[in-house]
């Protein structure tokens, strides 16, 4: 049994131990796990007879250390780690739905006759004809509105408008969302206040 212990490189006490009736052998340093503190060894004591031997309540079971074989009591959260890395960006989103569209609005002008001003206003899906004196202050406006049963054919579509002026003739264009041009014309008379008359209704012309 001895030259057992020595060639298993149990220590000399330890072997001495060994061949001594009642004896008990005390684990080397370390040997509870790794990095685990065992207190050093307490040597060889003698064994205590069968019939002195006292009864042993048994603990509660001590926390071990996550990962290790070590046993810890009283331990102690460590400090708070590092914030990590962004991670990667997400997919793109789907698509939101479409919003509700404003009708458009727009407005021309053209000097009129004499101290006269004429404008062609499109505001809510709708043509007007105005007109103003601008001398020796501007006057308020007077309007006509161009989309009503007497001209027919006004395209609700309508986001553009523009005038011009020819004599006593004024020619009225507006312009759709989809690019189709549309016109229609108003007189006055050639002297004295003006007084619109629009007999037509809106003509197609031919798309630029």
């Amino acid at each position: 049994m001895p030259l057992t212990l020595a060639l298993l490189g149990v220590s000399a006490p330890e072997v001495a131990a060994a061949g001594t009736p009642g004896a008990v052998v005390a684990a080397a340093p370390g040997a509870g796990g790794a990095g685990c503190g065992q207190g050093g060894a307490r040597g060889v004591r003698p064994a205590k007879s069968a019939g002195s031997a006292k009864p042993v309540r048994s603990a509660k079971p001590a926390k071990k250390a996550a990962g290790s074989g070590c046993v810890v009591r009283g331990a102690v959260a460590g400090p708070r780690g590092e914030r990590g890395l962004r991670g990667p960006r997400g997919p793109k989103g789907e698509r939101g739905l479409a919003g509700t569209s404003e009708p458009c609005t727009d407005v021309d002008t053209v000097r009129g006759p004499g101290n006269y001003e004429f404008t062609a206003a499109l505001r809510g899906g709708r043509v007007f004809l105005g007109h103003r004196t601008v001398t020796p202050t501007p006057g308020v406006y007077s309007w006509k509105d161009l989309t009503t049963r007497l001209n027919p054919g006004f395209p609700r579509s309508a986001c553009g408008v523009a005038l011009i002026r020819e004599i006593s003739t004024v020619r009225v264009k507006v312009l759709t969302t989809g690019g189709d041009l549309y016109e229609t014309f108003c007189t006055h008379p050639a002297t004295g206040p003006v007084v619109w008359t629009c007999p037509a209704g809106w003509t197609p012309l031919v798309r630029p």
